[in-house]
């Protein structure tokens, strides 16, 4: 018969204001919580907390996350959001099954964010 340990899981949590100021760099995999804010980052063994992105990014209201290039996007996306690259001018989609980004949209497809939500351009 197997032993059972009694255990409390925690994540490594504080104040944005105290990981601004250690600005610690996260085991792989290691998530970090703000608890002022309520956000989550994850880390890469590699990238200090100052320069790691929440988890989901910076969202606008037609649920799309800007940033400048690919290499920005968090390292696990959020399939109910499309992840812009200003740079590279394209478009991406978190695919939960294969656990990456894909390519949705390129400056030569020249495809409209709003007809991927449904929404009507004229407003």
């Amino acid at each position: 018969m197997a032993k059972r340990i009694k255990t409390i899981f925690q994540v490594r949590r504080a104040t944005s204001e105290q990981w601004q100021c250690r600005n610690p760099i996260l085991r792989v995999g290691e998530p970090g919580f703000s608890i002022d804010e309520g956000k989550l980052k994850i880390g890469d063994g590699k990238t200090a907390w100052n320069d790691l992105p929440y988890i989901g990014g910076n969202v606008d209201e037609g649920g799309v996350v800007n940033k400048k290039t690919f290499l920005e996007f968090p390292s696990i996306g959020d399939p109910n959001f499309i992840y812009k690259a200003e740079d590279e001018k394209k478009l991406y989609q978190w695919n939960s099954t294969c656990l990456k980004y894909e390519v949705i949209s390129s400056a030569e497809t020249e495809l409209d964010i709003d007809v991927i939500f449904g929404g009507n351009a004229n407003g």
